[in-house]
């Protein structure tokens, strides 16, 4: 019983020091996990101690995650079993962030917001303006703004078929010109 007590005194205090430095979200002593409950500062609403911040190995990107699967997180390894992730307080230092300079279709300041403010989306916006290759913008249309990207898509095969019959037309009335002045007729023009 006494050793219980003493268990329970250390893990009381484990978790006491986790929650100041900020650096656990769960204790283990002797394989008994005991968990740790903080109900600090909060920030835009959300616990502030319910997140951490991890960063890529691969691409030096900044991700945040729950710190409930920040160990799971930080397990994932590469291909040739380097840690995929980083964290403050590893050893070595972070890869430098490898930033991208393509925008979100909907950023204010894309090149072609003119035409998108025109095919519907005038009061949509997206300040993502960090991404690395089309793949990405494409990526990132289809996951964080569905429907935007459906009108867009919508509107580009619109243009695409109306440029498809205006060629069409266009090589029709070619054809047909020799053929009327071989008659003597003039082509026939639209107005």
């Amino acid at each position: 019983m006494v050793a219980e007590n003493a268990i329970a005194g250390a893990a009381a205090d484990a978790i006491t020091d986790a929650m100041k430095s900020g650096g656990l979200d769960r204790v283990i002593v002797n394989n008994d996990e005991y968990s740790m409950t903080y109900t600090g500062a909060t920030r835009d609403g959300q616990d502030a101690d319910e997140f951490a911040y991890v960063i890529s190995m691969l691409d030096g990107s900044t991700s945040r995650v729950l710190k409930h699967k920040l160990s799971e997180v930080l397990r994932k390894r590469s291909a040739n079993g380097a840690p995929k992730f980083w964290i403050d307080g590893m050893p070595g230092t972070p890869p430098k962030q490898d930033a991208g300079v393509l925008k979100c279709l909907l950023h204010a300041e894309h090149s072609n917001r003119e035409w998108i403010d025109k095919s519907g989306l005038t009061g949509r916006t997206c300040p993502k303006s960090n991404l690395k290759s089309e793949f990405d913008v494409e990526n990132h249309m289809l996951h964080r703004h569905p429907q935007e990207a459906r009108l867009i898509n919508t509107a580009l095969e619109r243009e695409r078929t109306a440029e498809a019959r205006e060629l069409a037309s266009l090589q029709i009335e070619a054809m047909r010109a020799p053929q009327a002045a071989r008659r003597g007729r003039p082509p026939k023009t639209e107005e």
